[in-house]
């Protein structure tokens, strides 16, 4: 008897060791396809395909914040055809359970919604689909999205299960947040790189200025000092002038580019214009009803779009054109 306790626990142990090594080859492969692609929404498709195929699953799609924290489809694999008609439809619209999880900061860890709402919605061959697990993309500043699986088999998620996939959220959450950071240091790059360029040609602007007005000025000169070539000397010396003139019109452009409210969006318009008013990012986030964070966004926005160093700039902007 206890030979056959003694083999059925070694027998339990194998099993367990080889579902570990199991998930960490599959971890390890969702992080090669996250490190080998640069475009973020091609390796988080990638990701899932493998992801479902490895652990044998039949479903998966991932929403994402967007830039004013709305959950939006990113990726999706083996939709039922009540799911994937109209180019997944029932899962772009709307909220669900999960959604609604997310929304109230419940969804800290894999889950398995057992009534999801869009299935019980949705229209068609379902392949029988009841129960799906969802998990949080989460970064260090919080979760960013909800990546959901599902298999044909009607039989819940174990919390084993759900926690290795709770693993594999949180990297996809990291990735997510990984290719924001670099988005935002390509981004800065380029501004920098404008603004090199600016000051390079605002240099060779007004270097021609210069040379313009001391000519301008040798004119004058020649002009009083020789009578009889004053009236071409001032003529040349007017000439030069009005060219000096252009060259400090075309400085001035290249030093305060062109600043257009139609560069916004309305929601950044709206957060400009309660910005000029005073109001913090707090009391913004309240009268418009949406959260700090994207609000902060907003802010972000409508400083490298119109070019401006801070909050104050903005505000003295904003209200020089009257918003």
């Amino acid at each position: 008897m206890n030979a056959i306790l003694t083999f059925v626990l070694i027998r339990i142990n194998y099993l367990m060791l080889e579902n570990r090594l199991n998930e960490l080859a599959t971890l390890n492969t969702i992080l090669e396809i996250l490190n080998q692609h640069l475009d973020f929404p091609k390796a988080l498709q990638l990701a899932l395909e493998e992801l479902t195929k490895l652990l044998n699953l039949s479903t998966g799609w991932v929403f994402l914040e967007d830039d004013e924290n709305v959950l939006q489809l990113a990726a999706f694999t083996g939709l039922p055809p009540a799911l994937a008609k109209s180019k997944a439809q029932c899962l772009r619209e709307g909220s669900c359970t999960c959604h609604g999880r997310f929304q109230r900061g419940q969804l800290n860890k894999g889950v398995n919604i057992v009534d999801c709402s869009r299935l019980e919605v949705a229209k068609g061959n379902t392949r029988d689909l009841e129960v799906h697990a969802s998990m949080p993309l989460l970064t260090s500043e919080g979760a960013v999205g909800i990546l959901n699986l599902a298999s044909l088999e009607k039989s819940i998620f174990d919390d084993e299960t759900l926690a290795f996939l709770t693993v594999v959220g949180r990297s996809l959450g990291l990735a997510f947040r990984r290719a924001k950071l670099q988005e935002a240091q390509i981004q800065e790059r380029e501004r920098l790189a404008k603004l090199e360029e600016r000051n390079r040609l605002a240099q060779e602007i007004q270097h021609s200025v210069t040379q313009l007005l001391q000519a301008a000025g040798s004119s004058l000169q020649v002009a009083q000092e020789n009578e009889s070539e004053r009236k071409v000397a001032l003529k040349r010396s007017s000439s030069l002038v009005n060219s000096s003139l252009s060259g400090l019109q075309d400085l001035d452009k290249v030093l305060n580019p062109a600043q257009d409210l139609r560069n916004l969006t309305p929601k950044e318009r709206e957060v400009l214009k309660l910005l000029s008013k005073g109001l913090s990012n707090k009391q913004i986030a309240k009268t418009l009803d949406i959260a700090e964070k994207t609000v902060k966004v907003h802010v972000s926005h409508v400083l490298e779009k119109l070019e401006l160093k801070g909050r104050t700039q903005a505000a003295l902007w904003a209200k020089a054109r009257g918003l």
